[in-house]
C-alpha cells in the first residue's frame, strides 16, 4: 500500500526505500540511519507505512521510528539476552526491578511491561535486588562488592555501601523499616550490615561454613533468614547488641540449601535445597512441619546433549510465598514454576515458562534420527552411560562454553510472587515473565438459595432495589451481572447502600470497583464509592488488612494510574492556557459596536417585557 521497503543490516544501520513504480526506475533512497552498534536482526513496518520497528536481537533492543518525521516513537532496551538473575516487586507491585550479568539494573512498570529506568553504576554482574518495603528506594548487590541504593523519586543512586575487604556479594536483603541493609558475601561466607541513612558498616555477622545462598527479612518482626550451602539456614537478630544472641536458630538439611523464604506470618520458613525437596519449618517450635519430594514435580525437559532423562537433576533454587501465606511458588532448573499448598504440601499447579524449541530442556522426547547432527553417536564411545554422560564443572550454569556452540536452557534463576496476590513474576532465559490471574474466568458463587437467580437479580434492578440485587449478583459472582448492580446504583444512593453493605462481600466488590476504574468513565462515581466504603467500614478494614490487602493495593495501583494519566493532561493544558494568556490583547479588535436593544410587545409599544425582536453585531 505505502510502496516502501526497508532493509536491515548487520552493520546497525538500515536503509528506506520507496519502491519504483515503472520497471526501469531504480530504487530510490529515502533516508539511511544507524540504531544499533549490532546487526539489525527483524525489521517490519505497520499497514499505513508510517512506522517502522527495527529489532536487534543480540542487545535485545527494538526501536520504533516515524521516518516522514524522523523522530522515535518508541525505543525499548533490555537485558542482553540470557542474562538476567534476579528481580524484585515494589510494595505496591506496580514496578519490577531486574538485574543481570551485563552489569545493568532495570525498572519495568507491570501494567504497560515497558523498561522506563536503567542504571549503569555497577562494574560487574548483578547478582540480587531488593525494594524497600516502607520507602522509595532500590538496592542491588553486585559481584564488584558494593551494594547500591537507587533513589526511586529521582531516579539516581544516593549510596554506595563498601566492605573492609573487597569480595563478592551474592545476595542482598533489607528490614521492613528500611532502617538497614544486609548482603552475604560468597568469598568470606559472612553477612554485611549497613546503615542506610549513615551508609557505615554497623557489624558484619559470621557463622556459616560456606558461601551463603539467599537473604531474606520477616515482615513480622525484622528476623533475618541465611540459607547457605554448608546444608544449614540460620535465623539472626541482628539487632542484637551481642554477637551470641545475633543466632537464634540453626536448621540442619540432607543436602545444600540454595533458597529460602519467610511466610507473611514470621512463623514459617519455606526452604529448598539441591535434591530437590522443600523443607518447611515452624520457626517457634524449632522443628520441621513437613517435606516435599520436588523431584518429580520439577523434573521434565531434556537436553539435546543428554545420554539420559536422569543425566542432570532438577532441583529449585528459588522459593517465595504468596500475600496470603497460604501457597509457595517455586522454580529451578527445570522447565516448571510450581506452585504448592503450605497447609496440605502438595502441588496445586505447574506453569511452563517456554516452549522454544530453541532452547534446551523443553523437548521431553527427543529424535533418534537426530543423533548424528547432535553428535550423540561416537563410534569410539565406550557402551557404560557413565563415560559418555557429559561432565560439568561444578557450579557452572551456562553450559559449556569449550563446545562451539552453547544453547541456554529453559530454566528459571528467581521467582517472585506478587504482593497484589494476583499473579508471580519470574526470571528465565528468554527475559522477565510475569503472570497475572484473570478473573474473569473464575465463577465462585456463595450462600446461593433458590431465590438468588440471574433474573431475580434483574427484577430488583427494575424495582429499583440496588443494595438487594447488588448484594445477590456478588453471590452469583457473574462479572457482567455484578457491573449492572454496580452501576445501576444511583449516586445520591450510594453512602445508603455502603452503609449497609455487608462486610463478608467487601472483598469482591473492591475487586470489582478496582478492575473497572479503568475500564469506565465513570470515575467521579468510583471515588465516591472508594469514599462511602472507607469512611462506614474503615473499622473493619483495619481489622481484615492482612485479607484484604491484595485488593486496597489493587485498587491503590488502578487510581494511582489514573492519577498519573489525569496530572500528565491537566499539566500539558496548564502549560497551554498559560501560553494563550501570555500572548499579547490588541484593543482595537475588542472594540464592538453599542447595539440598541428594543423590546416590542404585542400592543406594539416599547415595554421591558415582551419578546426579543432582534440583536445585531458586529
Amino acid at each position: 500500500r505505502c510502496n516502501i521497503a526497508v532493509v536491515g543490516l548487520e552493520s546497525g544501520v538500515f536503509s528506506l526505500y520507496e519502491m519504483p513504480t515503472a520497471a526501469a526506475t531504480p530504487l530510490a533512497l529515502i533516508h539511511s540511519l544507524s540504531v544499533s552498534s549490532k546487526s539489525v536482526s527483524c525489521v517490519n513496518i505497520n499497514s499505513g507505512g508510517e512506522w517502522v520497528v527495527l529489532g536487534c536481537a543480540r542487545l535485545g533492543q527494538m526501536v520504533v521510528w516515524e521516518w516522514k518525521s524522523e523522530s522515535y516513537v518508541l525505543k525499548q532496551q533490555g537485558h542482553s539476552p540470557n542474562t538476567m538473575t534476579c528481580l524484585a516487586h515494589s510494595a505496591d507491585a506496580s514496578l519490577i526491578a531486574t538485574g543481570g550479568r551485563d552489569c545493568k539494573v532495570k525498572l519495568w512498570n507491570v501494567s504497560t511491561g515497558l523498561c522506563f529506568v536503567t542504571f549503569h553504576e555497577h562494574s560487574q554482574a548483578v547478582t540480587a535486588v531488593a525494594m524497600a518495603h516502607t520507602k522509595n528506594a532500590l538496592y542491588s548487590a553486585s559481584l564488584d562488592g558494593t551494594v547500591r541504593g537507587y533513589d526511586l523519586l529521582r531516579y539516581r543512586c544516593f549510596r554506595t555501601f563498601v566492605t573492609p575487604q573487597p569480595t563478592q556479594l551474592t545476595s542482598v536483603a533489607t528490614d521492613p523499616s528500611g532502617e538497614i541493609v544486609c548482603a552475604a558475601s560468597q568469598d568470606s561466607f559472612e553477612i554485611f550490615v549497613w546503615s542506610v541513612q549513615s551508609g557505615r558498616l554497623i557489624d558484619v555477622i559470621s557463622g556459616h561454613q560456606a558461601p551463603i545462598s539467599c537473604l531474606s527479612f520477616s515482615t513480622a518482626d525484622s528476623r533475618l533468614v541465611s540459607a547457605s550451602w554448608d546444608k544449614t539456614i540460620r535465623i539472626w537478630n541482628v539487632f542484637s547488641n551481642t554477637h551470641q544472641h545475633k543466632s537464634i536458630e540453626t536448621f540442619d538439611h540432607n543436602s545444600e540449601v540454595l533458597g529460602a523464604a519467610w511466610s507473611p506470618d514470621g512463623k514459617t520458613v519455606c526452604s529448598c535445597t539441591l535434591d530437590g525437596q522443600l523443607w518447611f519449618w515452624d520457626v517457634q517450635d524449632g522443628k520441621v512441619r513437613g517435606t516435599v519430594e520436588g523431584n518429580r514435580d520439577v523434573a521434565g525437559g531434556r537436553k539435546k546433549l543428554d545420554i539420559s532423562r536422569n543425566s542432570i537433576a532438577k532441583n529449585f533454587n528459588s522459593v517465595h510465598f504468596s500475600s496470603d501465606g497460604r501457597s509457595v511458588l517455586c522454580g529451578g532448573v527445570s522447565k516448571y514454576v510450581c506452585l504448592y499448598s503450605c497447609e496440605d504440601m502438595t502441588l496445586l499447579d505447574r506453569f511452563q515458562i517456554s516452549h522454544n524449541l530453541n532452547l534446551d530442556g523443553v523437548l521431553d522426547d527427543l529424535n533418534s534420527k537426530d543423533a548424528e547432527r547432535l553428535n550423540l553417536a561416537d563410534s569410539d564411545a565406550s557402551d557404560d552411560e557413565d563415560d559418555r554422560r557429559a561432565l560439568h564443572l561444578p557450579g557452572v550454569r551456562n553450559g559449556d562454553f569449550s563446545s562451539r556452540r552453547v544453547l541456554p536452557r529453559a530454566e528459571t534463576t528467581c521467582v517472585r510472587m506478587s504482593p497484589s496476590g494476583n499473579g508471580f513474576a519470574c526470571v528465565s532465559g528468554e527475559g522477565l515473565l510475569i503472570y497475572l490471574r484473570d478473573e474473569l474466568m473464575f465463577f465462585d458463587p456463595v450462600d446461593l438459595d433458590i431465590d438468588c437467580t440471574v433474573e431475580r437479580v434483574r427484577k430488583e434492578i427494575a424495582r429499583g432495589h440496588v443494595a438487594k440485587a447488588l448484594v445477590m449478583s456478588i453471590r452469583l459472582n457473574e462479572e457482567d451481572l455484578m457491573l449492572r448492580a454496580y452501576l445501576s446504583v444511583r449516586s445520591s444512593d450510594i453512602p445508603t447502600v455502603a452503609e449497609t453493605f455487608p462486610e463478608v462481600y467487601l472483598e469482591r466488590l473492591l475487586g470489582l470497583i478496582a478492575s473497572h476504574v479503568h475500564r469506565s468513565p465513570h470515575f467521579e462515581f468510583h471515588l465516591r464509592w472508594c469514599h462511602h466504603l472507607l469512611f462506614f467500614k474503615g473499622a473493619y478494614l483495619q481489622a481484615h488488612a492482612s485479607q484484604l490487602l491484595s485488593r486496597l493495593r489493587q485498587l491503590h495501583k488502578a487510581f494511582a494510574s489514573y492519577h498519573d494519566d489525569l496530572s500528565r493532561i491537566c499539566e500539558n493544558n496548564s502549560h497551554s492556557l498559560e501560553f494563550l494568556l501570555s500572548a499579547p490583547i490588541d484593543e482595537n479588535e475588542t472594540e464592538s459596536e453599542t447595539v440598541d436593544v428594543t423590546v416590542v410587545n404585542e400592543e406594539g409599544s416599547d415595554s421591558s417585557e415582551g419578546e426579543w425582536e432582534g440583536v445585531r453585531s458586529k
